[in-house]
This record gives C-alpha cells, sequence and structure tokens, in this order.
C-alpha cells in the first residue's frame, strides 16, 4: 500500500509494529503484539482468527505490507482503537499462565498501554530548551509561561466545546434531516468509520421508540399499505424509509432531533457550517 508511514515502536523489551496509512488512522501489527505478550506461535495464530471471526474486531482489522524476518508480508492489523478491545478479549488459560507465568502481568500492562504507545509513536516531538542551562530568573519566567499557555489552551479548548455544543443545541427543524444526517455521518466517524452510519441509525431509531411509544417500523409497514391503497406507483413506495415515518409527526421529529443532538455531544461532534 502506497503512502503507508510505518514505524517500529519499543515497548516492554519488545519491538511492536504499527503503520499510519494515507488517512492518518494507526494500525497495529497483531503478530508484534502477540509475541511481546508472550503468545506461542499456535496461539497467536489462534487470536488472528478471532479477530477475523469476530462481528466486531473484524470491522477494524486490515491487511498492510509489512517488513517481517521473512520479507516484506502482508499481515494482519488492527486500527488503534480496536486494539484495547482485542486484548481484553483475550482469555488467559490455567496452561497458558502455568507455562508463561508473567503473561498475565504482560497481557494487563498491553491492555492499559499498547494503544498510548502506538499513538505517541507518529506524534510529532517537541523541542524542548535545556533549562539547566539557564538563570533560575529565566526558567521560572519560562515555567510561567508554559504554565499561561496551558491555561489558555485549556480555556481555548473548553470554548471550543462550549460553542460546538451550541451549534447543536441550535440544530433547526426547518432542515432537521440534512443536519442530523450530517451528524449522524460524523458520529460513525468517531466510531471508526462511515461503515457504523447504519448501526447509528438503528440506535436512534431504537431510542424513539422507547421515547415515544411507537413503532417506527410498523407505521412504515402501515404507511407503505394504504400508499399502495392509494394507487401510489412502486418506485415510490420504494423510496420510503423510516425517516419519512418520522416527516409525518412533528412530535416524532422533535424525538429525534433531540436523541441525536445528545449522541452528538457525546461523542464530541457539532455541525459545522457548510462551505459556500
Amino acid at each position: 500500500m502506497k503512502e503507508l508511514e510505518i514505524k517500529k515502536v519499543p515497548f516492554m523489551g519488545a519491538e511492536l509494529m504499527a503503520a499510519r496509512d494515507k488517512d492518518g488512522v494507526i494500525w497495529g501489527g497483531v503478530r508484534w503484539m502477540c509475541d511481546g505478550i508472550g503468545l506461542s506461535r499456535n496461539q497467536r495464530d489462534n487470536q488472528t482468527q478471532k479477530i477475523k471471526a469476530d462481528t466486531v474486531l473484524s470491522k477494524g482489522a486490515g491487511n498492510f505490507p509489512l517488513p517481517t524476518n521473512g520479507g516484506v508480508q502482508e499481515v494482519l492489523c488492527l486500527k488503534l482503537d480496536f486494539v484495547p478491545i482485542w486484548l481484553a478479549k483475550i482469555s488467559i488459560t490455567p496452561t497458558m499462565e502455568a507455562e508463561t507465568p508473567e503473561l498475565s502481568e504482560k497481557l494487563m500492562e498491553y491492555q492499559l498501554k499498547a494503544k498510548d504507545v502506538l499513538a505517541a509513536a507518529f506524534l510529532p516531538v517537541a523541542a524542548t530548551p535545556d533549562l539547566d542551562t539557564l538563570s533560575p530568573e529565566l526558567r521560572l519566567l519560562i515555567n510561567m509561561e508554559l504554565k499561561q499557555k496551558e491555561q489558555d489552551r485549556a480555556i481555548e479548548q473548553m470554548s471550543q466545546r462550549i460553542d460546538s455544543i451550541r451549534d447543536v443545541v441550535a440544530l433547526s427543524p426547518a432542515s432537521w434531516r440534512k443536519d442530523t444526517s450530517r451528524m449522524i455521518a460524523r458520529i460513525a466517524n468517531q466510531m471508526g468509520g462511515t461503515e457504523h452510519i447504519q448501526d447509528v441509525y438503528k440506535g436512534v431509531y431504537s431510542l424513539v421508540n422507547e421515547r415515544a411509544r411507537v413503532s417506527l417500523e410498523k407505521r412504515l409497514t402501515n404507511k407503505l399499505r394504504r400508499m399502495a391503497d392509494e394507487g401510489v406507483c412502486l418506485s415510490a413506495r420504494e423510496r420510503m424509509t423510516i425517516l419519512d415515518v418520522i416527516a409525518d409527526d412533528k412530535k416524532l421529529i422533535e424525538i429525534y432531533i433531540a436523541i441525536v443532538k445528545e449522541i452528538a455531544i457525546k461523542f464530541g461532534v457539532y455541525l459545522e457550517a457548510e462551505a459556500s
């Protein structure tokens, strides 16, 4: 794969392999993490198969050409956000613990720190002055300046957060379909990619059913029957969705918008103005 940035990352006496693709997504090589934890080759192969078969983990898995002892090979990698999920699913059997007693301790360290270590490998290293060579007065001034910048940064981040929430809360019912669609797409991206869009919609619909005490699916079925009885053509009926059902009821629109807002705020997603 082109534009793939590859790095070897030292961690707990082992060397992990990580890559960042052209979209900025960081991936961790599964085989290196297995070796670092202390899994045998058979156990490593077993973990590879489990990842591919797992409903959740398989969504964050991909093969990348990485350097191995046998040359560059396509190897299984996990998106960074999926690494802790995978590690949390590894079970330490009594046999494994007896053969490698340090395995449990290493696994816990990987569960807690591996994601951050892999991510840190791709963060820019800022140049810092050698404060020991400066006078005490100058060191004090520099430290005061650094603390002030940290405070300013924290205030700016809080201000952006407040503005983001304000944008979400101000979502207009007049353009609710377009705006909520954009929000849901951003929420899906926060969850790992556009493949999660339908999962977000399903979750929102489920909450609407619960809060409004309705069945959107049943309402859609009834709507389609009425349209058929009224002679509406098949192509028009096939274009009908649950959103059309929601659009028929002002109360459902309000509930739907409120739920999307809540999820957007939870994921730190807000409504940006479209480019003119």
